[in-house]
């Protein structure tokens, strides 16, 4: 199951969470990408305790529309929502980032999510190429943020 493993770890990131968290130990998201895997991995975290996603972006407007309107279902709740992703960065309630964008926007999103000051975690591959890689792991260490790759199946029991 996607929750048993890395998943569930990413959403506990930037805190430990619990299953009666305190408001203020509330892990809250935005997702980047959320037609597929963005959209599976946000789902995830609406089963961890202590997480709360809160916003949405995507650039396709009626993709982002049709997830607003599933996550209110899901939730009872309306996301905010972002065509631009600098501005989901702005947000500085948010703790942690998804990553779900074709993989050609994962470095540079990643880059700027570190300079936010917010936790990530981004789909696979991490980057197209090895100068991608070194420059998200040295924006990580240069502000001292949480990064995580979406290898969730990895994690999986039938894996251990």
């Amino acid at each position: 199951k996607l929750l048993g493993g890395a998943l569930a770890s990413s959403a506990a990131l930037a805190t430990a969470s619990s299953a009666k968290a305190a408001p203020s130990d509330t892990v809250r998201v935005g997702v980047i990408g959320v037609k597929g895997m963005g959209w599976a991995n946000m789902k995830a975290h609406l089963e961890v305790p202590g997480v709360e996603v809160v916003t949405l972006c995507d650039i396709d407007d009626t993709v982002l529309a049709t997830r607003a309107a599933e996550f209110k279902t899901l939730t009872g709740k309306a996301p905010r929502i972002a065509r631009d992703y600098r501005r989901l960065l702005d947000d500085k309630d948010l703790d942690l980032v998804i990553i779900a964008t074709p993989d050609h926007w994962h470095c540079l999103m990643t880059v700027d999510a570190c300079s936010a000051g917010k936790a990530s975690y981004v789909e696979k591959p991490l980057g197209n190429s090895i100068a991608e890689c070194q420059a998200m792991v040295a924006a990580k260490q240069r502000h001292n943020s949480v990064v995580q790759v979406g290898q969730w199946q990895r994690s999986n029991q039938h894996w251990a």
